[in-house]
């Protein structure tokens, strides 16, 4: 069985704000009580198209109060950490377990420009989650959203409960697109500070604003 803490709220998870409760039992609305697989994939796409994937170059959007799902909800946007809170958030109110997984990434397809914005050429922390369904556990990534791939000619992360839904290493024709190059773990619920501390070191910024938070 799994451990209980994949179910209960945290201070990012507050899925017991009636923002979030309401959303999920809205999202899931006329699927049966035992088809965990269907509601999650209906939190999926929710939380991967209607909420846009945004970064930001403000140390406030990376906050510890922009990282809860209510905070995102609201916002309506978010980047990796923040979609992948609140798709975390979802599931567990309805009653899928959930955690998140950290990956330090690199993202091929991204400009020169970015990549000398940001200063590295790694996505450090970047961050999805698990649902645990049918005994086992799902990756399912809703950075990206459709509307972003389509525009950029990336490919798209799909879901259907069973496979893992991440970013693909490749594109149809053979182009490299996402490399997985240092896995930080999974987490029931998130390792704020930790996560702060990879930042201040490999994007060079200071808890006083010398460089602003840049991913």
């Amino acid at each position: 069985m799994v451990n209980r803490k994949y179910l209960r709220p945290t201070y990012y998870m507050n899925f017991k704000d009636p923002h979030i409760t309401q959303k999920a039992t809205k999202l899931i609305e006329g699927i049966p009580t035992n088809h965990d697989i269907e509601k999650a994939i209906k939190l999926f796409y929710f939380v991967r198209d209607e909420i846009p994937y945004v970064v930001k170059n403000n140390n406030e959007y990376y906050s510890r109060e922009n990282m809860k799902a209510t905070a995102t909800l609201n916002r309506g946007f978010g980047f990796c950490i923040q979609k992948a809170v609140l798709l975390a958030a979802l599931a567990r109110a309805v009653g899928i377990p959930s955690r998140l997984h950290f990956n330090d990434i690199i993202n091929h397809m991204t400009s020169k420009k970015y990549i000398e914005y940001i200063g590295n050429d790694k996505f450090l922390y970047h961050g999805y989650t698990e649902l645990y369904l049918n005994g086992k556990w799902v990756e399912a990534n809703v950075a990206f959203d459709k509307e972003l791939c389509v525009r950029k000619n990336w490919p798209i992360v799909e879901f259907d409960g069973v496979k893992p839904g991440l970013f693909a290493h490749q594109d149809e024709t053979g182009k490299p697109f996402v490399e997985y190059i240092k896995d930080h773990g999974t987490y029931s619920n998130v390792p704020y500070y930790w996560i702060l501390f990879g930042w201040m070191k490999g994007y060079g910024f200071t808890l006083h604003g010398k460089r602003k938070i840049k991913k």
